[in-house]
Order: structure tokens, then sequence, then C-alpha cells
């Protein structure tokens, strides 16, 4: 028997990706082809299929929220029952499920009902704990918390610009690649156009190809609107050298596990104002607990015209907090402590 093998979809997350390299896992693809479905039928079937073509030879299976591959491969017995499942929680999965978002229907209690197959879990910041206490068939199981690190491409990029804060800068930006309301996007267009209202040279910029409802936008004023600029999807090169235009980066992540786009813009010098319901929180919460808002976006306006009111002295001693914490968020300080901490959790089981 192979040691662990971690299973995702297509291509995971880079972040994810880092975590399986760390525990030393072997990486295991499901093709993307078998994950797009014309109907719940040809779901079901692909799902049967995805986890019958699973490797059957590992002690461990480390899954990236795709605990119901190998679950549904152990109750068909296609692998040995002394096999165990440790489920990076690195989606909103849990959040979608506590709070009945995207996941309905038989779909839905498939699904709680294959959670009792993780053996353990890996849970991403306090958020990550706080949900997994929600649900009674992993509340008391093995787990470890850790956070997503950035790679040294990332940090480099950000590093070889050498560019300083500028706390003058009325530029804002967010960062949304997939779905708006996972990003929270209404709530930041929402505050966004409450603070044009008292400061019309305010801009805000989204970084990523988030596609949004026309209705969204069309909401707001006209005066707002010229004020939002949307950059699309940019290389790594090109989003890092956009990071000296801005003075703050504000994210509210609806029970989104750990948004790294938060430790690159403090890792950019850049202060971050950021939802209770997203695992980045614990990094805000070193800077200043103040830059943690609910998800209102009332809260989030006011939060953001507080912040850019502050005098440029106090802005800059805050942006060098940001930076400095930001910096133990890399591979070089996390993936030793990660490895360590993975291997203790294979050991209780």
């Amino acid at each position: 028997m192979k040691d662990t093998l971690f299973v995702a979809v297509h291509e995971p997350h880079y972040a994810n990706l880092a975590l399986a390299q760390a525990a030393g896992a072997d990486v295991y693809r499901i093709p993307v082809e078998m994950t797009k479905f014309s109907s719940k039928f040809s779901k079901a079937a692909a799902i049967l299929q995805n986890s019958a073509a699973l490797p059957s030879n590992y002690n461990f299976y480390f899954t990236e929220s795709t605990f119901f591959y190998p679950a549904i491969r152990r109750k068909l017995f296609l692998i040995p029952r002394n096999s165990k499942i440790i489920n990076l929680f690195a989606t909103p999965l849990l959040y979608f499920l506590h709070n009945n978002m995207h996941i309905y229907g038989s779909e839905r209690k498939a699904m709680l009902s294959l959670l009792n197959d993780v053996d353990a879990c890996v849970l991403l910041g306090t958020l990550g704990s706080e949900l997994a206490r929600k649900f009674d068939s992993i509340k008391g199981k093995p787990s470890m918390r850790t956070s997503l690190w950035m790679t040294p491409k990332v940090t480099g990029a950000i590093d070889k610009l050498g560019a300083k804060y500028n706390p003058a800068s009325k530029n804002i930006f967010t960062t949304a690649r997939f779905d708006f309301q996972t990003k929270g996007m209404d709530i930041v267009l929402k505050a966004f156009e409450n603070s044009h209202k008292n400061d019309n040279e305010l801009k805000l910029h989204i970084l990523g190809g988030v596609k949004m409802p026309h209705t969204l936008l069309n909401s707001l004023s006209l005066s707002c609107q010229k004020n939002i600029i949307q950059h699309g999807n940019l290389s790594l090169e090109n989003y890092a050298s956009k990071l000296p235009e801005f003075s703050l980066y504000v994210h509210m992540g609806r029970g989104e596990a750990f948004g790294l786009a938060v430790a690159e813009a403090m890792y950019a010098s850049i202060p971050a104002i950021v939802s209770s319901q997203t695992g980045s929180r614990d990094l805000v919460s070193k800077v200043d607990k103040k830059m943690i808002v609910p998800l209102d976006a009332h809260a989030l306006s006011a939060q953001m015209e507080k912040f850019l009111s502050l005098s440029e002295g106090k802005k800059l001693s805050i942006s060098k907090k940001a930076r400095e914490e930001a910096t133990h968020y890399t591979e070089k300080e996390m993936a030793p402590k990660f490895a360590k901490e993975f291997a203790a959790l294979k050991e209780k089981l």
C-alpha cells in the first residue's frame, strides 16, 4: 500500500496543491470533462464512474472537498475499509451546506450523508473550525487547523516591483474571478456606492473576470458606475504591477475558506477590510480587528470611509503592520509546519 493520495478535480488551486506537496502526497486529477453534466442522472453517473476509477492502493485519501469520491468507493467496497479519508475544507462547501446555498435537494442530502465517511478534517482558520462544529458528522473527529500560503512565485512578483504604499491614493480594489455571490460583490458594490456619494473621487477596481448580473451594476448610480473599473483576468505580472495603485483592499467573502488575495494585498503593504465570514479574517485581525466587518454594505462603507479619513501617517503605520503579518504566510515558513502537523493527524487515525 502507498501512503497518501491527493484527490482533486482537474487542476487544483495552486495553494491547495502546495498543501498536498508539503504533505508528500501523490496527486490524482479527475478529468474536467467528467465534471460537466447535462442532467442529474448524468451527474450521478459521472460521480460513480469517477469514484470507481480512483486508485485503491492508498492508506490515506487527502481530498480537496472531493471526499465523496473515495467515500462512495468505500461504500462499494472498492478500497480497503481501513483506508482513511482526510478532507481539506478549502472551499465554501460547509458554509453552503449550513446556509442551504447552491447545493439543494437530493444532492444536499447525499453530501451530508457522505460527510459521515470523512475520518479527519483539515480546516482553514477559525471560520473553518466554527463551521465544522455545526455538523455532528465531523465535529468530533480528528482535525487540524491551518492556513493557505502564498507561493514564492507570487511573493517574488510583488517583491520584484519594490513599490511603496501610497496612502494618498483613492483607488480601492477587490478581486473576484468566479462566483460573484461567494465573493460578496453585491455588498462591495453597494458599499462603494454609499462611499462614493461622500467622495466622488473614489474609484473601485475589480481584478478578475467575475461575471455579474447586469441588474447588479445597473442598480448603481451612473456617476458611481463610471468610477468602477473592471480589469478582467490578469497575468501574475500584470496583477502585481497594479497593486501599487491602491490604498485599500476589500474582500466580502461569504464562507470563503481563506482568500489568498487578502494575504497578497497585505504582502504588497495594502491594508485590507474583510468580512467576518472569510477565513482570512485571522490574518487581518492581527493588524486591526476593526477591519473585520459583518456581511453588510453599510458596515463596509462606514469602515472604508473611516480608514480613508485617517492621516497618511496612520495609514502608513497600518500598511507596515499589514506587510509584517503577511510575510508569515509564505511557503518557507508554513510548509514545514503543515507537514509536521499533517503527519501527526495521520498518526491519530
